[in-house]
């Protein structure tokens, strides 16, 4: 293919590219009764409902899954206090409970940050005298609360990847555990080391940026 006919191809691409897009937008507006409204704007305005639909549903299941790893924790809890379950299986329901209690409220901010993602776009497309800047400035704030709570998160996830790493080093000691059970554990370890890093840096990137402090 030489360079003219790459060039025409890329051009029809583009092109293809293009009315894809409009027909998108198009068939959403015509979905959400947003015919009058560019197709940018309709289009946004489309997505940013469907994702607060989908956190909404989020955020409903969330305690549902709280109080189901709550209830198999109070299983396991005086089993393994009779020693008549693994530590390594009490350890996982006990990081469970506790990992899920913190989802509940990332789901809630997440919810709160979508409602105010679609207010500010529906200032900004459908009333632009309205304003969008306090809408905004609560969506930036809410995206600093994600922003901690999923250091949290990645924070829990490490401790308790360091006690099963520990474990594990038991295990294999008494030839329990495989010398593949315990490079599983290393990874994990490194994984979540590297996951909490990444979350603390946009933790401190989002509170230089609002001047908040923990």
């Amino acid at each position: 293919m030489n360079h003219f006919t790459k060039q025409a191809s890329r051009r029809l691409a583009l092109v293809g590219l293009g009315v894809l897009i409009q027909a998108a937008a198009s068939s959403t507006a015509r979905a959400d009764g947003l015919e009058t409204l560019p197709h940018a704007c309709a289009l946004l305005l489309s997505e940013a409902r469907f994702e607060l639909e989908d956190r909404r549903e989020e955020e409903r299941l969330a305690p549902i899954r709280s109080a189901a790893d709550q209830a198999i924790y109070e299983l396991l809890e005086p089993l393994w206090k009779a020693r008549s379950t693994e530590w390594l299986r009490y350890l996982a329901a006990r990081h469970a409970r506790d990992r899920s209690r913190l989802e509940v409220d990332r789901a809630g901010i997440e919810t709160k940050r979508a409602e105010e993602k679609l207010t500010a776009l529906t200032r900004e497309c459908v009333d632009p005298g309205a304003g969008t800047e306090k809408p905004t400035l609560r969506y930036e704030r809410l995206g600093c609360d994600l922003a901690r709570k999923t250091r949290d998160i990645a924070a829990l996830d490490l401790a308790y990847r360091k006690e099963v790493l520990e474990s594990t080093n038991e295990l294999r000691r008494l030839e329990l555990a495989t010398a593949q059970d315990l490079i599983h554990a290393r990874y994990a370890l490194d994984r979540a080391k590297a996951q909490l890093q990444s979350r603390s840096a946009r933790w401190d990137r989002c509170k230089r940026a609002s001047g908040r402090h923990p």
